[in-house]
């Protein structure tokens, strides 16, 4: 049977004392780095380029998470989501984000949601609605 060695009683305080000293010597040389990771202007600019790139793509999923239907807009409101993320100041992004999302909405994309967004009257040209439909019905 294995034993464990005895420790002496002044090994124990010594080996305290350096795991109490080792925290403090860590945050300080790590404040050191947090502050200049907040000077940085290059740090700024990456969280602003995630912010325009999140930002629409966050209220897209407010949005399909309201009440109510939403298969017959949610086709128009992708395209503004692009258009805004394009826009925005990540352009240099843009191609890659693009192609993320649309990988994503290709997995999503069925005929049904096709469907809604076609039968959606928000969409139909007033013309088209006017006209009678076959059989002459309203």
């Amino acid at each position: 049977m294995l034993q464990k060695p005895i420790l002496h009683p002044l090994h124990i305080v010594e080996r305290l004392t350096e795991c109490r000293e080792a925290p403090a010597t860590t945050i300080v040389l790590n404040s050191n780095q947090i502050g200049d990771t907040i000077e940085d202007d290059d740090v700024w600019d990456d969280i602003d380029h995630f912010l325009a790139i999140t930002k629409p793509i966050f209220y897209m999923i407010k949005f399909c998470d309201g009440e109510g239907p939403k298969v017959g807009e949610i086709y128009e409101r992708m395209d503004n989501m692009m258009g805004q993320i394009k826009e925005a100041k990540c352009s240099t992004y843009f191609p890659e984000v693009r192609d993320i999302i649309v990988a994503r909405w290709d997995k999503m994309t069925i005929p049904l949601h096709c469907l809604g967004f076609a039968f959606s009257p928000k969409y139909y040209d007033k013309n088209y609605l006017e006209k009678l439909a076959p059989g002459d019905m309203v």
